[in-house]
This record gives structure tokens, sequence and C-alpha cells, in this order.
């Protein structure tokens, strides 16, 4: 009696049993801080310059009208809108 005896895979490739590759290393430059400034002037008034650290602060800012001297409304909400700063410009 002869037994022959077949062995097959179950789903797995060839060669699943590969080296692992290495994770290549790169050097990168530490992150530079940002600084996030705006001035608005009109005939009247002036919000002054301002200049903040993140952009989250220089958003609130743009909303804050005694901040701002009550000045160029139109223009801070414009550009609230423009860069896409979170929330709403509410007057």
């Amino acid at each position: 009696m002869v037994l022959i005896i077949f062995l097959t895979s179950c789903g797995r490739a060839p060669g699943f049993m590969t080296q692992r590759e290495e994770a290549a290393l790169l050097n990168v430059d530490p992150a530079q801080a940002e600084n996030y400034s705006y001035e608005f002037s009109t005939t009247k008034c002036s919000t002054g310059v301002h200049s903040f650290d993140t952009f989250a602060n220089a958003c609130e800012a743009l909303k804050n009208h005694e901040l701002n001297n009550s000045c160029a409304e139109d223009l801070r909400e414009e550009l609230f809108v423009s860069e896409l700063c979170p929330g709403e410009f509410t007057s």
C-alpha cells in the first residue's frame, strides 16, 4: 500500500516570511515658529498692528471690537472667512 500526501498552502503567498524592511530615517529640521499679524486702516480709524503666535489667537482677535478700536469690521470679517478661521464672526 502506498500513501501519497500532498501538502498545500492555506492562502499564504509564497515567501511570506521575508526579512523586515528597515525604516528609512530622515533628517528633518525642527518646525519654525510662525507669527500671525494684521493691521487694517481706513480714512477714519486703524486697528493697530496685532501679532500672535498661534492661528487660533489671531482668529479670536479679529472678532474683538475693543482690541481693534471698533475699526474695519468688514475687512476683519473678510479676513476671518478667507483664512478659514474656526467658528463664526459675530458682531
